[in-house]
């Protein structure tokens, strides 16, 4: 599902991909008024979040991607295609993938030892 910092999926019969790019996140900041890092904690209790946010950093993410022009109104098409239980990992992960763990000083990074 992964693979170049994307999340690949389909939906309404086409392939698509979720990925947090800088252009995606000022989106996200931009039309929402929210920090980037509250958004990105609200996918832990998605249950509390407005859907029209929901949407937002859909589109967003998915036009973080590049490949495809998306309006709001189809990036709530594929969430109502995919379904909410199943975006929000999806959107967490994209997120995660942009923002690996760094290990600690003192951990050893895999290839090291």
């Amino acid at each position: 599902m992964a693979g170049s910092g994307k999340v690949r999926f389909e939906a309404l019969g086409e392939d698509w991909a979720l990925k947090c790019s800088t252009n995606a996140i000022c989106e996200m900041e931009e039309r929402s008024g929210l920090p980037f890092k509250e958004l990105g904690l609200s996918l832990a209790e998605p249950e509390k979040m407005k859907f029209s946010t929901l949407r937002l950093m859909v589109l967003s993410l998915l036009k973080g991607d590049g490949s495809k022009s998306v309006s709001l109104e189809r990036a709530g098409a594929v969430i109502d295609d995919v379904g909410l239980t199943k975006i929000v990992p999806m959107m967490a992960e994209a997120i995660q993938m942009a923002f690996p763990e760094v290990p600690d000083e003192g951990e050893a990074s895999v290839g090291e030892g």
